[in-house]
């Protein structure tokens, strides 16, 4: 690529929504609400699940994304290469956790839900999110959410 078709880029509509929706991400887990980020982190993670997935496809309409659940969502990301299979325990608790918040009238996030999420990840999704021993339980979530949607 020369300068010309970087800077076009980096100006084009797609890397501008980019920037937008990962603007919009970091404002939501820097919120107070364990509910709020847990949830929109999961849509977030979702969204950038399926652009992934678009990009590696041929012909993108044939599917529809909307039928498409979480898990599979996953599996295609293998299927494609762009996970590696040790990566989605961490992506199926978030799931899991996301569906318990949704479909169980009394569940409340605890932080051994939090910590159960946390000891999900492998040693790259730790050494990528940058956790360390010191960080906040919170801290430490937000943090591996980060690694996730990036």
């Amino acid at each position: 690529m020369n300068s010309q078709e970087v800077e076009a880029f980096l100006n084009s509509e797609e890397v501008k929504e980019l920037k937008m929706d990962h603007e919009k991400f970091f404002d939501t887990i820097n919120s107070n609400n364990l509910l709020t980020v847990l949830l929109k982190a999961h849509l977030f993670i979702e969204s950038n699940l399926v652009r992934l997935i678009k990009k590696e496809l041929v012909n993108e309409e044939a599917i529809d994304f909307s039928r498409v659940n979480f898990p599979l969502k996953l599996q295609l990301c293998v299927a494609l290469g762009i996970y590696e299979e040790k990566d989605l325990p961490a992506y199926l608790k978030l799931n899991k956790l996301r569906n318990d918040v949704a479909h169980k009238l009394h569940f409340e996030v605890e932080e051994k839900d939090i910590k159960s999420f946390l000891s999900t990840l492998n040693a790259d999704q730790i050494k990528y999110a940058l956790i360390e021993e010191g960080d906040s339980l919170m801290y430490r979530f937000r943090k591996a959410l980060a690694s996730m949607y990036l």
